[in-house]
């Protein structure tokens, strides 16, 4: 039989929570510094042949691109419903991070952001995509400070910019 001290108790403790730590920050750098680019996307964005291309999943192409443009727009203005602190600080931050490690996001494709204003079934694909790249160009543009994230909580401008192209790539995976 086994017999732990206290003393051996703590340090173990201790050595476990630096790990996660320091797991932690080598996930948030790698998510941090990944090469993505928001205004070379809406150049992908504006060369895409919208009027032949469908969507697997149950939105139209227009409101596809419609959510899309929400969140980088309440990325700036505040998003309507916010998960509660400890999800944000907890599972939400460590979604963000895995999704930046793995350079891949992965979420339901017809789940709207909460308390979003309602997509339009008929707004025409060229007006969605305008509001996309209003939405897209006013980012970039932006130097105040950004809300933060209904579920990830906290984020700079540039793990926002990562998130918002992850975002769109997700989207983008069942649109041919």
């Amino acid at each position: 039989m086994a017999v732990f001290s206290r003393r051996g108790f703590i340090r173990a403790s201790l050595l476990g929570s630096g790990a996660v730590v320091l797991g932690g920050i080598a996930v948030k750098t790698v998510a941090d510094q990944s090469d993505v680019s928001l205004s070379a996307l809406k150049d992908e964005l504006n060369a895409m042949p919208w009027a032949s291309l469908t969507n697997a999943g149950s939105w139209n192409i227009s409101q596809v691109l419609q959510h899309l443009a929400q969140s980088i727009d309440y990325s700036m203005d505040g998003y309507p419903q916010m998960k509660p602190e400890w999800f944000r600080l907890t599972a939400g931050s460590a979604a963000f991070n895995v999704f930046g490690a793995m350079g891949k996001m992965r979420h339901p494709l017809d789940q709207e952001i909460p308390g979003a204003t309602p997509l339009v079934v008929q707004m025409p694909v060229a007006d969605a995509l305008a509001q996309l790249n209003m939405a897209i160009d006013r980012f970039l543009q932006n130097t105040a400070p950004l809300a933060p994230h209904f579920a990830y909580g906290d984020l700079s401008q540039r793990q926002y910019e990562t998130a918002h192209w992850l975002h769109i790539r997700n989207h983008l995976g069942i649109i041919a």
